[in-house]
């Protein structure tokens, strides 16, 4: 039996299972689920492509959810998000804590923060995003990391004092003293611009996440409030809160809960 919102005829769920047994090489088990996964996003929500924006809207228990299916890879998902994070901060105050993806991200909130689709549309800006990003990457350990590397290619930081090998503990303590200073009182240092240069590209695909704000402005957008999860968001949920489980096994818990969202 097919599930309400699986493609028709002539695409039926076995013939989409031959198809990924063929084209990929799958296992008929796994081809089988493979179905039944995008069966059940379609059924719940919408299957994202590029053609459009898929935003979910997931309220529970005192925070709202945002699932952003964006479809462009972590490190770029990884810039976005931080870029969105910041806007959503500088707009509605807060923080917003952010989970991604190598498909999407996961924006956590207060109720307080919930914003309409008009809204949303507005913060995926392509003005000024590279200032968002920087902004968003102020507080980050990700520069502060990188700019030990810097400092010490830099000489700003010896590794070598009175002809003793210093400690990488004490390497990272005058990193930080000197990350600190410029970052207050000489923000346009080269070593601290080289150090966000750094960050962007090498950790963050700055420039795939930039095409993907100048893209999204041209595309329809589908937004979309839901009762529960959608499958496709499932991933990100999970991770966001896996953290938080101590009482028992991680993996029992992950069960239980799809379980509990799918009835499955």
């Amino acid at each position: 039996m097919e599930r309400r919102g699986l493609a028709t005829p002539p695409y039926s769920a076995s013939a989409a299972a031959e198809w990924l047994q063929s084209e990929y090489r799958i296992s008929p088990a796994n081809a089988h689920a493979l179905v039944e996964h995008f069966a059940l996003q379609a059924e719940i929500s919408r299957i994202p492509t590029g053609e459009f924006f898929l935003v979910e809207h997931h309220a529970q228990r005192g925070l709202v959810h945002y699932f952003f299916h964006s479809l462009i890879g972590r490190s770029a998902n990884d810039a976005l998000s931080r870029m969105i994070a910041q806007r959503v901060h500088e707009t509605k105050g807060g923080n917003a804590l952010t989970t991604i993806d190598d498909y999407g991200f996961l924006l956590t909130m207060k109720p307080f923060q919930a914003m309409s689709a008009a809204e949303w549309r507005a913060l995926f800006r392509r003005a000024g995003a590279e200032d968002a990003l920087r902004e968003a990457l102020r507080e980050s350990n990700l520069v502060k990391w990188q700019f030990r590397g810097v400092a010490q290619t830099g000489l700003m930081v010896p590794r070598r004092v009175r002809g003793e090998e210093r400690g990488a503990r004490a390497l990272q303590f005058s990193s930080e003293i000197i990350f600190e200073v410029l970052r207050k009182h000489e923000p346009d240092h080269p070593l601290l611009l080289e150090a966000y240069a750094d960050a962007t590209l090498r950790f963050l695909d700055l420039p795939r996440a930039l095409a993907f704000l100048e893209r999204v402005a041209q595309l329809p957008w589908d937004f979309r409030e839901l009762n529960r999860v959608s499958p496709f968001g499932f991933g990100m949920y999970v991770s966001r809160i896996r953290e938080t489980m101590t009482l028992e096994d991680p993996e029992t818990t992950i069960e239980r809960l799809y379980h509990e969202m799918y009835g499955k």
